[in-house]
């Protein structure tokens, strides 16, 4: 009888094990502890160590691709909505500022001098939303209501003007008579329905925290319950403010050292810029601490109150001064714009939106968005 020479293929096992003609599993599919112990650390320690740590902390930082509490499905504990109040909740220079300032200017029998809608409008844009240098320059321009007036009896005309301006305002809002932006109520309840914190940045309304509180108090009582109100006493409390407001005797010696260096570096460049003023002769207009200090406070009082991480807090913001404070406390920041910002340009922020609804600013769709992006505060679109 003839022999048959093995060949290259003879190795194989018989047809016979294999008679549905499929082909054989992967050395890594098949059960065994030998090959589970021998294949499983040698894919792992494939891998950089620091590919590893990088993919490791997007799976732990929760705003990675594909994570499921950022793709709109179940509850969104660790998410939190800061909240501006002008511009956002309300459009107070259309249905509030100018109308209250008008109704101030009535009062006193000047309404030869009230303000029409155009004319309000540019001198909000050239004297930067500063309401007392917009009627100085109004009366400027036009004629003061009492000509014998000196400087100092003009300032104190327009000081008393603001203050009629500001319960003016106040009774509109107590009354309803200033309306919540279109569409931002049935945001605000999806995103609590969702499990998103939310919080109302009063501490930093111009027309004061009293005005903040009395426009929650005019939404849906289940809704108002939700809503948190963030105010300048839980700005001054918080772990922020108690080192950068000056109450900074428990908070840590590296925290107190930072906010002192920032405060003689911020020292210095008013020094410097009023000598370069003196010489110029112009003005100083530069951020002072107690302002930005204070705002950054409210927002981080605002993430303490709700008690969610500064990463995973969103501010909606209504102007750049908002915008900036959110940036500079490591935040995200969307801008929702009103009638005074339909046009402005707003950089840093993550998406700018024309209000509330279809076409606008979802919760769905924000959350898309979030979804979308890598770790830690969003970059600019």
């Amino acid at each position: 009888m003839a022999c048959r020479l093995p060949t290259p293929h003879s190795h194989r096992l018989p047809l016979a094990v294999n008679r549905d003609r499929q082909p054989p599993s992967p050395l890594w599919a098949i059960d065994g502890p030998p090959l589970q112990a021998s294949f499983a650390p040698q894919r792992a320690r494939s891998l950089p160590a620091a590919r590893r740590r990088r993919s490791a902390a997007v799976r732990a930082s929760g705003w990675a691709h594909g994570e499921e509490r950022w793709r709109g499905e179940g509850r969104q504990a660790d998410l939190a909505l800061l909240v501006d109040v002008e511009g956002v909740m309300v459009d107070l220079h259309r249905n509030g500022h100018m109308e209250s300032l008008n109704a101030a200017l009535s009062s006193l029998a000047f309404d030869a001098h009230r303000l029409s809608t155009s004319r309000y409008r540019d001198l909000h844009r050239k004297c930067a939303g500063n309401l007392e240098l917009l009627l100085s320059t109004h009366f400027d321009a036009t004629a003061w209501p009492i000509p014998s007036l000196d400087a100092q009896g003009k300032q104190a005309l327009v000081q008393r003007l603001l203050h009629l301006k500001s319960q003016e305002l106040s009774r509109a809002v107590q009354q309803g008579s200033v309306p919540l932006r279109p569409g931002l109520v049935e945001f605000l309840q999806a995103a609590v329905t969702d499990g998103v914190h939310v919080a109302v940045l009063a501490g930093l309304a111009r027309s004061g925290e009293e005005t903040a509180r009395a426009l929650v108090q005019g939404m849906p009582a289940a809704l108002q319950r939700q809503v948190r109100v963030v105010g300048e006493e839980d700005a001054r409390e918080s772990a922020f403010g108690q080192v950068a407001l000056g109450g900074g005797a428990s908070a840590g010696v590296d925290e107190a050292l930072a906010a002192q260096i920032a405060q003689a570096v911020l020292a210095e460049k008013l020094r410097i810029a009023e000598e370069v003023a003196r010489t110029l002769k112009l003005t100083v207009d530069l951020d002072t601490p107690s302002e930005s200090q204070w705002g950054i406070a409210m927002l981080r009082a605002a993430a303490e109150v709700v008690g969610v991480p500064v990463v995973r807090c969103v501010v909606l913001a209504g102007c750049q001064a908002t915008v900036q404070l959110g940036g500079r406390a490591g935040m995200t920041t969307c801008v929702i714009r009103s009638s005074m910002t339909s046009g402005a340009e707003f950089r840093g922020v993550r998406a700018v939106f024309d209000g509330f609804g279809p076409g606008a600013l979802t919760l769905p769709r924000l959350l898309r968005m979030l979804a979308a992006a890598p770790a830690g505060p969003l970059p600019p679109l």
